[in-house]
């Protein structure tokens, strides 16, 4: 459905949210929506920003649905070196700053994301929170990570980043111009126990397999901007590969050389697309590069040299659309005082249109537990997760010999009242005696004798054989 709209003269200098809001006959929640999803353009251009001041007699064109219930996207959240750029009651997905580990290490007491993503879920009260790491960063690299927030969750993405099911790319300089456009690093990663350096190793027997594809988006006099996937994740092994390839990255200390016009290593982690694990459906996030490689980038194109001293300066444009962007991206205090409680609410559930930087997700039908914890993706999850309200996480976890009240179930209270209704409640247990196990039952049962799922997975979600 498509709708023109028109800035009446009285509306002069009025936001286009406001417009879409007044003029349109929409509420403030959906005309918000409405922008988020890119259903507004102006001269053939989607509109990004909500509050962009308009002129009289501005020509507005709506594109939308009908039947689709449209609401604003969640403002991103951020922390001290992170953004959460999405998150609900199964993931929490992070577009981390260079400098700040991934997890926690014993060989440095230095502040980690995880660390920190634990400690705000439980400053905003969250209630015996869960984190697990399922794949990690380097130190000096930024980009998009995922963690999991119930070990359904991790069971759920882990064999999706084995088996290729996740895709990761990455915006990386390396250093020196690459003759070819596209290439294919295959490479056995050994790492040193005690340096804990990662080399390329000879023999078959020390080595782990490293599959990275590369493809070359720009070439400058001295080095080249590529675009990278990663079919392996061992770690270092972009950083490892293309230095073995002779092109290490610009401001790789390690395993190339330092830059004195770049204090990281330039690499970026700029798109993650996974699998929902619970509600399924491809889901897809987006991260720009962060200010110091897009000045660097800048400095290239412009004819600078990696050996030069100082970097160029930004012009003007550019300086602007970085301030925009990271006023975009903050929350001020006023709006996190009158939120609700964190972003613990799932994000409404609507169709989006193809193109939008957020993120997005293909409805499917609903997939059961057990292909979860097999990790089996064809079938995809949709629709939302039901979850009920009374139950918590503090149960005690599954045991076959104790009775259902022990899982969260309130016992059986049988009829009360007169002797007939006792009678009657009497009569209806005894007929429930002879009656097949519940559906619950042969479902645990099952996933416990199954082969495919590991016995320390069984451990951790609690389950126990019966004693003979």
């Amino acid at each position: 459905m498509q709708r023109a709209l028109l800035v009446p003269p009285e509306m002069d200098g009025a936001t286009v949210q406001s417009v879409v809001h007044l003029v349109g006959r929409f509420t403030n929640s959906v005309a918000q929506g409405l922008v988020d999803a890119g259903c507004v353009r102006i001269a053939g251009r989607i509109v990004e920003d909500p509050v962009m001041r308009l002129r009289a007699g501005t020509r507005l064109v709506l594109a939308y649905d009908a039947r689709t219930r449209y609401s604003p996207r969640p403002r991103p959240r951020r922390g001290e070196g992170y953004r959460v750029v999405f998150e609900d009651h199964d993931i929490i997905v992070v577009d981390k700053e260079a400098g700040l580990l991934s997890v926690p290490t014993p060989e440095t007491d230095a502040p980690s994301l995880a660390a920190r993503l634990f400690d705000d879920l439980n400053a905003r009260g969250v209630k015996k929170p869960r984190l697990y790491a399922v794949h990690r960063l380097d130190r000096q690299v930024s980009g998009l990570l995922v963690f999991a927030r119930s070990f359904e969750s991790l069971w759920g993405l882990v064999p999706q980043f084995d088996s290729h099911v996740a895709r990761r790319t990455y915006f990386g300089i390396a250093e020196g111009a690459i003759e070819r456009r596209s290439g294919t690093l295959r490479s056995l990663l050994a790492m040193d126990p005690r340096s804990h350096a990662v080399r390329v190793a000879r023999d078959p027997d020390e080595g782990r397999p490293a599959v990275t594809h590369w493809r070359a988006l720009e070439r400058f006099r001295d080095a080249t901007a590529c675009e990278i996937t990663l079919e392996t994740g061992r770690k270092n092994q972009i950083r490892v590969q293309f230095a073995e390839m002779g092109h290490p990255l610009v401001g790789d200390a390690r395993y190339g050389h330092p830059s004195s016009l770049l204090g990281r290593v330039a690499l970026h982690a700029d798109h993650l697309e996974i699998e929902h694990p619970v509600r399924g459906g491809r889901v897809g996030f987006r991260s720009h590069p962060p200010r110091e490689i897009i000045h660097l980038l800048h400095h290239l194109r412009a004819g600078g040299r990696l050996a030069d001293g100082r970097l160029r300066p930004l012009p003007p444009e550019i300086e602007d659309d970085l301030a925009r962007r990271d006023r975009a991206a903050l929350v001020t205090p006023e709006e996190e005082a009158g939120a609700e409680e964190g972003s613990l609410r799932e994000p409404a559930r609507r169709s989006k249109p193809r193109g939008t930087s957020w993120h997005a997700e293909s409805p499917r039908p609903r997939r059961s537990k057990e292909s979860i914890l097999k990790g089996r993706w064809s079938g995809g999850v949709g629709g939302r997760r039901r979850r009920p309200a009374a139950k918590s996480d503090a149960q005690p976890p599954f045991d076959l010999e104790r009775p259902a009240k022990m899982h969260g179930r309130p016992p059986r209270k049988g009829p009360s009242g007169t002797a007939e209704r006792r009678a009657e409640g009497e009569a209806g247990e005894r007929k429930k005696k002879g009656a097949p196990k519940a559906a619950w039952l042969k479902k645990r049962e099952a996933r416990l004798a199954d082969p495919q799922i590991p016995e320390w997975v069984k451990r951790k979600m609690g389950y126990r054989r019966p004693r003979k």
